[in-house]
């Protein structure tokens, strides 16, 4: 009887803990989601950030695990800057101290940019996908702007930061209807992965919610 008992108490702790478990993890993986957006707030503010300013933010999941279903959580931040190629230069400099194995890098991206990296975006009054279907009858209307960045900016913040050099462009950019003049940045950062059962909920506003509303 009392071997019984043990078992029956065995099961019930069990059974018990699966829901403290699940709820737990929930709970750790929304304070990690929040101290991450907690952070993009922060950084984007040494960039010249204010909710004047912003353009777009979006949180989802990303690479899931096909076997476990486990996945990571993305969130992204774009907004106008006040700085030019040298000022973002300068402010990521004194940010993260350069080091001789750590090299400006400098890359190229099309404006609008492929995949709708920025939802809502128009130059010349053509989104990416009006872009696209342009292209295949043989005319380009994408043009092309350096971005850059520099690696280390991870491993000291936890996000990477982008400058996309819009400012060069000659046509009219706009997003959600309203007129973009100067340089765009786009800030990332991960959490994860966290299992199945930690939902990822997609989001996505052209208004500054908190932390990005102060």
């Amino acid at each position: 009887m009392k071997w019984f008992q043990g078992c029956a108490l065995i099961f019930f702790l069990v059974v018990l803990s699966i829901p403290v478990y699940v709820i737990g993890s929930n709970l750790h993986a929304r304070r990690e989601m929040d101290e991450m957006n907690r952070t993009i707030a922060s950084v984007a503010r040494e960039f010249g950030y204010t909710p004047a300013r912003y353009l777009y933010y979006e949180r989802g999941f990303y690479d899931a695990s096909i076997v476990t279903g486990a996945s990571r959580c993305g969130s992204e931040l774009y907004f106008v800057t006040p700085l030019d190629v040298s000022g973002f230069r300068a402010r990521m400099d004194a940010l993260v101290p350069r080091t001789m194995h750590d090299e400006w890098e400098r890359f190229s991206t099309t404006v609008p940019w492929p995949n709708g990296d920025l939802r809502g975006l128009t130059l010349n009054g053509l989104t990416d996908k009006e872009a696209r279907a342009l292209k295949l009858n043989g005319e380009n209307h994408y043009y092309e702007v350096p971005r850059f960045r520099r690696g280390s900016i991870r491993d000291t913040f936890g996000v990477d930061v982008w400058l996309e050099n819009t400012a060069i462009l000659t046509g009219t950019l706009t997003l959600d209807g309203r007129a973009i003049q100067g340089n765009i940045i786009q800030i990332r950062g991960n959490n994860g992965p966290y299992p199945i059962w930690v939902p990822c909920r997609a989001t996505n506003s052209y208004k500054p919610l908190p932390p990005f509303s102060s």
